[in-house]
């Protein structure tokens, strides 16, 4: 579960963040997200133990993972354009 009722302001910010490549970036998105956005989730990793949902459990998923998170908040945020 993500928080979806954000600010244009936190909306850009990671907006922006997210499509930088570089990595210091998109370390402060991703901890970003953890921190603001993140409210709860049932993780795993793969001894089967629970990954927090904070930044610190967001900074440990795979990289793709945490992409397609992050991807996919943001178009359920700001819509794809499509009706």
């Amino acid at each position: 579960m993500c928080k979806l009722d954000v600010s244009v302001s936190v909306f850009l910010e990671l907006q922006a963040l997210a499509r930088t490549e570089e990595p210091a970036e998109l370390k402060s998105a991703f901890n970003k997200f953890g921190q603001e956005i993140l409210l709860s989730w049932n993780m795993q990793d793969e001894d089967g133990q629970t990954i927090s949902a904070d930044a610190d459990g967001f900074l440990s998923l795979p990289p793709a993972i945490a992409t397609e998170i992050l991807k996919a908040w943001s178009e359920a945020v700001g819509g794809t354009g499509e009706d």
